[in-house]
């Protein structure tokens, strides 16, 4: 199993309460367009990594979400597979990395986006070769 690295290190314990969604309920997610990115997207690593993105009401605004994002050779994915709604205290975890929410939960104490990356369906898998597309 590879290792990954995390970036910003940013420790937000598993959720106690998680709840899966389907069916004509499904939630498509956290909603970050109207926020403003705070953190830059470059990547500056070639291993696979996570890397947290900020995002704010406004440039100079308190954080309001964190988004965590798969990258490959110097490549961050587009969707992020789990976001964090700081202000409702609440984690949108999307595995498959399709747009759609798998599961919703509530944290009260620290979250680590490596527990939500082990149940991603490519996570043995992902960036494991060179070439390995996004």
């Amino acid at each position: 199993m590879a290792l990954w690295k995390v970036l910003p290190i940013c420790v937000l314990t598993f959720p106690l309460s998680a709840v899966e969604i389907g069916g004509s309920d499904v939630d498509p997610g956290a909603n970050l367009s109207h926020m403003v990115l705070l953190t830059y997207r470059q990547v500056h690593n070639s291993d696979k990594l996570i890397k947290g993105l900020y995002y704010g009401l406004s440039d100079q605004g308190e954080h309001a979400a964190l988004a965590f994002h798969n990258a490959c050779h110097l490549v961050l994915e587009t969707l992020p597979f789990l976001v964090v709604l700081l202000d409702l205290s609440q984690v949108y975890v999307d595995a498959d990395r399709d747009g759609i929410t798998d599961m919703v939960s509530r944290f009260t104490g620290e979250i680590d986006p490596a527990d939500f990356h082990i149940i991603m369906p490519d996570a043995d898998s992902y960036c494991s070769a060179p070439s390995a597309e996004l």
